[in-house]
């Protein structure tokens, strides 16, 4: 008889956001760089601390994610906001 984990889910049950949530933490800890390519620019924003948008192959833009959040710029052209 298979009990499994007596302390809670299995790795492979936690959702997607939790597992991508733990790997951010463990980069950030060990202060490695990592490249995300995301067209989901909101959700690729949320999870990086800082960002460059690319725009055919040159970097248009490049600050913190929370700045670029905030810049009308960004969301006008990147966003359609």
């Amino acid at each position: 008889m298979h009990c499994g984990h007596r302390l809670g889910r299995s790795p492979a049950d936690r959702p997607a956001s939790e597992k991508i949530e733990t790997t951010r933490d463990r980069v950030r800890q060990q202060k490695i760089s990592i490249l995300l390519v995301e067209q989901d620019a909101f959700s690729a924003l949320g999870l990086a601390s800082r960002s460059s948008v690319l725009d055919n192959g040159r970097v248009a833009m490049e600050a913190d994610s929370r700045e670029l959040l905030q810049n009308s710029e960004f969301k006008r052209i990147y966003m359609g906001l």
